[in-house]
């Protein structure tokens, strides 16, 4: 019998009520029998018979067991993973099987997928022995990762001298931090630990980031450590390609900010003018309306008032193109500062740091785009109400103009408006807002 077998015949066995002394002497008792007896003798096991009861320590197994999650996170040492393990109840009806050959965790023998329990604490035994093993190598003058390691006192310490940060990690005697069984931290661990040989300068980043990442922590610094690890990781690749480089994220994104604060303000520029202009065309076309209508008796007077109408409107018109050409050159050169941003060749391995300065871009883009079309109705309310306005002016010169010479005359001047509107109001890159 393999190591599985014997534990289905001893503990999924309906023959045998078995009771099992978890918080107190760690024994196994089954009913007294006499097969039982020779089977575990045959597997090595020494008995006693205590009240008609066999009785034995579980430590006589040929693999590790426990009887729950908790007795196994409280107990497990990383000696265990020599032998197979058992947790006897994860569940109300399912048990839980590492096999030490194959390294795999099943579920009722079955291979398990969304229990990392035993991956999980194997990795954090290889972590916490890594730690070991560098805190006994002979100490460089230059880089030590762990600075002091205490097993009496079950801690170690990690130093940032430069930031004058000091972090104290400590480690149960057994059992494990609090890892959560649901999420894989091996390939974490593995990374961590590829990373941390791949070359002579990692090391020292690993380091830096470990203490940044856990400094501030003030629960659990191991478990935060076995948590953070990926974390940990991309933010030392990171600050090594920064380094690499010669490249300060900081310092480009303040410069970004900057830039950010000045394409606002040009565009708030461009927005206050409008605005102002804006809130004086009620004004404007009331004032108008009102001329004409008391100047309905002179022609020579209703005539002026139209030809001021026609120089407002033409001034107008010019001044929405300027404000319009700014807008281009805003995108223009914000475009192109982006472009150097994102040429430089750190961006090119890391991307996602580029999303930042993306987003800015965008919402950058967005205000344009509203600005642009605010510019287009603004234009549009200019015409379309001075259109009115001289074509009820018009009515007042020739008073037997009919209803459908003034829709003919309206509608010859949108046409007007239109062309002008297209080909040279916004006749300059228009597609690119």
């Amino acid at each position: 019998m393999n190591s599985l077998e014997i534990y289905r015949f001893l503990f999924q066995n309906p023959e045998f009520e078995w009771f099992y002394h978890e918080t107190e002497t760690k024994k196994l008792e089954f009913p007294e029998d006499n097969n039982l007896e020779v089977f575990l003798d045959d597997i090595g096991i020494s008995v006693e018979i205590i009240q008609n009861k066999i009785a034995f320590e579980k430590y006589q197994l040929p693999f590790t067991f426990f009887n729950s999650v908790v007795e196994f996170n409280k107990e497990i040492k990383a000696t265990a993973f020599d032998n197979d393990i058992v947790v006897h109840k994860i569940n109300d009806n399912d048990f839980l099987w590492y096999d030490h050959e194959e390294k795999k965790s099943k579920v009722n023998g079955e291979v398990a997928s969304d229990t990392f329990l035993m991956q999980n604490a194997e990795s954090y035994f290889r972590l916490l022995n890594f730690f070991k093993a560098e805190a006994r190598k002979e100490a460089d003058d230059i880089f030590s990762l762990v600075d002091f390691f205490s097993e009496s006192n079950r801690s170690f310490v990690l130093t940032a001298f430069a930031e004058k940060k000091r972090l104290v990690i400590r480690y149960p005697q057994r059992g494990l931090p609090d890892l959560n069984e649901m999420k894989n931290i091996s390939t974490d661990v593995q990374d961590f630990l590829d990373l941390y040989e791949s070359n002579d300068q990692f090391p020292i980043f690993l380091k830096n980031s470990l203490i940044d990442k856990c400094y501030n922590i003030s629960g659990d610094k191991l478990s935060c450590i076995c948590h953070q690890l990926k974390e940990v990781v991309q933010e030392a690749k990171l600050n090594f390609n920064v380094y690499l480089h010669g490249i300060s994220l900081e310092k480009i994104k303040a410069e970004y900010k900057e830039y950010k604060n000045k394409y606002y303000s040009g565009q708030n520029e461009v927005l206050n003018k409008i605005s102002g202009q804006i809130l004086a065309l009620p004004l404007s076309v009331a004032a108008s309306a009102f001329a004409i209508n008391r100047l309905n008796d002179s022609e020579t007077g209703i005539s002026l008032v139209l030809t001021g109408l026609f120089i407002f409107t033409v001034y107008i018109s010019y001044l929405i193109h300027i404000y319009w050409k700014d807008l281009i050159s805003t995108k223009v050169q914000m475009d192109y500062d982006f472009s150097l941003l994102s040429s430089q060749s750190f961006f090119e391995e890391h991307v996602e740091e580029l999303e930042h300065f993306k987003d800015i871009k965008i919402k950058l883009h967005d205000r344009i785009k509203r600005l642009s079309s605010g510019l287009r109705i603004y234009s549009f309310s200019i015409w379309f109400l001075n259109i009115l306005l001289c074509i009820y002016g018009l009515n007042f010169i020739f008073p037997s103009a009919t209803v459908t010479q003034n829709l003919m005359l309206f509608l010859g001047l949108m046409l007007i408006f239109a062309c002008v509107d297209t080909y040279l109001i916004f006749s300059e890159d228009s597609k690119s807002l």
